[in-house]
């Protein structure tokens, strides 16, 4: 792939671990593993390579455009990344961007081995080589068939126990916190579908597969023409934040820094009522 020869990459490999003092491949069966040491140096590697090709493509034409990688959580992604993007578009025309949607998880992984800019994720980020701000605000309300014996009802949290949801897969910021709602009454949520569309999950609840955790504005037009509707839980109100993070060690170009800024403005006109 390199066209180098088998041992002048071991060769390289070899220096590299005698100048950091460190190894970063197990030999084993004739077959290479990343050590710790070799994750964490892949993880700078990463950075050091989209930096040069950045370069690259703004030395060699400096009327090129910026590219701009953005992850997004699901809701994110479904509700809010369009009209976020539209305005985006219209202050930076020339910035190309590119969105990923999905968990989470996967979207902090990515952002540590340099494989998205930036990403909006819910509150679960411990990586301490993350930078996060408050970017959106969003209300999560339960909902379900209409003929559901619990359907507009207001009831105890332990009415819940023992009732099948509809859910997220597993790294899912909105799955934690229905495993967290049920957690306080000493259960765990008792999954009858489990999948990472939105779509899918609405049409699980409209043919009664089970209840489920959403934030409000995805089931908007579902209350209103009376196809789902909300259980509510007294004395609980699920808020939650999605927040925009980047590696710490990112270098931070103007697109990016005018994209951080309308985030900034639109937490600020999204924020909901209290």
């Amino acid at each position: 792939h390199l066209y180098i020869s088998q041992s002048s990459v071991s060769q390289a490999i070899g220096e590299l671990e005698k100048q950091y003092q460190v190894k970063l491949f197990e030999r084993l069966s004739k077959k290479l593993y990343l050590t710790g040491a070799g994750r964490e140096l892949l993880t700078y590697v990463r950075q050091i390579l989209y930096l040069n090709e950045q370069i690259e493509e703004k030395m060699s034409d400096l009327s090129s455009s910026e590219r701009l990688r953005i992850g997004a959580c699901t809701t994110v992604g479904f509700y809010f990344m369009n009209p976020l993007l539209d305005r985006y578009q219209a202050l930076c025309p020339q910035v190309r961007t590119m969105v990923e949607v999905g968990n989470s998880s996967q979207l902090e992984r990515k952002i540590l081995d340099a494989q998205l800019d930036l990403a909006f994720v819910q509150d679960i980020t411990r990586a301490k080589e993350v930078t996060r701000e408050s970017a959106l605000a969003d209300r999560l309300i339960l909902i379900c068939r209409k003929d559901h014996p619990l359907a507009e009802k207001e009831v105890e949290p332990e009415a819940l126990l023992g009732q099948p949801f509809v859910a997220r897969e597993a790294g899912s910021g909105t799955r934690r916190l229905l495993e967290e709602l049920l957690a306080s009454n000493g259960a765990a949520p008792e999954y009858a579908w489990i999948c990472n569309s939105i779509t899918s999950m609405k049409d699980a609840v409209m043919h009664g597969r089970g209840i489920c955790l959403l934030s409000e504005y995805l089931v908007e037009e579902e209350l209103k023409n009376g196809e789902l509707a909300q259980i509510r839980i007294c004395g609980r109100e699920l808020r939650r934040h999605f927040y925009l993070i980047c590696h710490k060690n990112k270098f931070k170009t103007e697109g990016m820094n005018r994209f951080i800024d309308l985030c900034r403005q639109q937490s600020e006109e999204l924020e909901p009522e209290a």
